[in-house]
């Protein structure tokens, strides 16, 4: 009742909603906190200065964790120092909220953050890590990591641009992903092979036929084999360099 007394007030009211807001969450009684925290989905989307919120005294830890993926999900920048300290928190769950909430806000300069986290991390924070890289939107991201992937001296992170390469399907990536598919790392050879058979096309086929000579491991064998059915049929007869393999 007290919950719907403070949101009719914000909603009612002369005051500023977001001045109300934030007394409120400063002179609550604990066991209301956590229901005012949700409270800041009434706010206006416009709103986009979350990180006042995260810096009032007396906010739990657990109640910012709620509201960083709140305020995220509006694409509000403001709270990202905020989000990057969560990043070390001993608590699982709210490292886990700090990973969703930069994968929803993060620029390019935050792809390095992320693709440390994808090969450091395990588990829900490592999928989470991966799906920020995966799915945020820009041609300068895309730009970015095929510039890391081609010049990435740390193997577990390579690893983690060649497999964004894939899942982001940048079809530019061609070349680099032949130059890392001939690395000294079988890990970072393997994730290229997969990630050719995406983004390959039948120009490429010529180049797979010479790695598949080149290797004589069975498990890299397999994955080059299946890169090149992949290539091949996804162009299909009408190419003299597919024909025969699709045949």
């Amino acid at each position: 009742i007290a919950l719907a007394a403070i949101k009719g007030k914000m909603n009612t009211t002369s005051g500023n909603e977001v001045d109300i807001l934030k007394e409120e969450l400063v002179n609550a009684p604990v066991q209301f906190k956590p229901g005012l925290g949700d409270l800041v989905r009434a706010l206006p989307e416009s709103y986009l200065k979350g990180r006042e919120f995260l810096q009032l005294p007396g906010i739990p830890d657990n109640e910012k964790a709620r509201m960083m993926v709140i305020f995220s999900e509006r694409n509000d920048k403001s709270i990202l120092d905020e989000v990057v300290q969560f990043l070390e928190h001993d608590e699982p769950q709210y490292r886990e909220s700090a990973i969703s909430s930069l994968s929803k806000i993060a620029g390019v300069e935050y792809i390095p953050l992320l693709a440390e986290l994808a090969s450091t991390r395990s588990g829900k924070e490592q999928e989470l890590a991966r799906e920020g890289i995966y799915r945020l939107p820009g041609r300068d991201i895309d730009s970015f990591i095929l510039q890391k992937a081609a010049g990435s001296e740390n193997e577990s992170v390579l690893v983690e641009y060649i497999k964004a390469i894939g899942e982001r399907i940048i079809s530019s990536a061609g070349q680099v992903l032949i130059r890392t598919a001939n690395h000294e790392n079988q890990n970072v050879r393997l994730e290229s092979y997969r990630s050719l058979a995406n983004v390959g096309t039948s120009d490429h086929l010529g180049e797979f036929i010479n790695l598949l000579l080149k290797t004589g491991n069975s498990r890299e064998r397999q994955e080059l084999e299946r890169a090149v059915i992949f290539v091949a049929t996804k162009e299909g007869t009408e190419k003299l360099s597919t024909h025969e393999i699709v045949a």
